[in-house]
């Protein structure tokens, strides 16, 4: 345990593996967000260190990529850990996205706080793969759908899922079959 040396003053377990200090969870989000953190601990036991992306493997230093942390403090690329998600089956649940190093979820519990979990929350809230979870499930804003497949203008499937293609990916939607069924959306946990 030490003393982050910030104006907050605050006793803290986290260590920075690159500027060999102790770093509140403020200093994390503003001052140290490309940095390797983790207890202090950890690092007396073993300071080697890799920074760099754990997915790309190129080092977090380019200027040009943005990177985010994880509430288990693993940082990775942006892009990256974006193209990990998406490549995943479009069924997967937004909790079946896990941090590639240590398995802990990506987007972040809802009684999470403190500023790396809401720096995470701000970043997440942009991409459309994390909008449907972090929305809470009341309070989802649910698109559109045709309440009703029209017998008489023949629909195949793919037309039917390019219709509705504006929807977000982890958000699975159950599909009418072409007979007079109404569609209704529900959103996967």
């Amino acid at each position: 345990m030490g003393l982050c040396k910030c104006e907050r003053r605050r006793v803290t377990t986290l260590f920075c593996f690159e500027h060999r200090v102790n770093v509140c969870e403020f200093c994390l989000v503003s001052s140290h967000e490309k940095c390797v953190v983790k207890s202090y601990l950890r690092w007396l036991k073993d300071s080697n260190f890799d920074p760099s992306c754990g997915i790309c493997h190129e080092r977090f230093d380019e200027p040009d990529k943005k990177c985010v942390r994880l509430v288990c403090l693993d940082v990775f690329h942006r892009d990256c850990l974006n193209q990990l998600v998406l490549s995943a089956p479009p069924t997967t649940a937004p909790a079946g996205y896990v941090c590639p190093s240590c398995g802990h979820p990506i987007i972040p519990y809802s009684n999470q706080g403190g500023p790396v979990a809401e720096a995470l929350r701000n970043m997440l809230s942009g991409i459309d793969w994390a909008k449907c979870e972090l929305t809470g499930p009341n309070s989802r804003s649910q698109p559109s759908l045709p309440n009703k497949l029209d017998a008489s203008s023949p629909l195949n499937t793919n037309e039917y899922i390019s219709s509705i293609g504006k929807l977000s990916k982890v958000c699975l939607y159950e599909l009418a079959s072409l007979s007079m069924v109404i569609v209704r959306v529900f959103c996967l946990y």
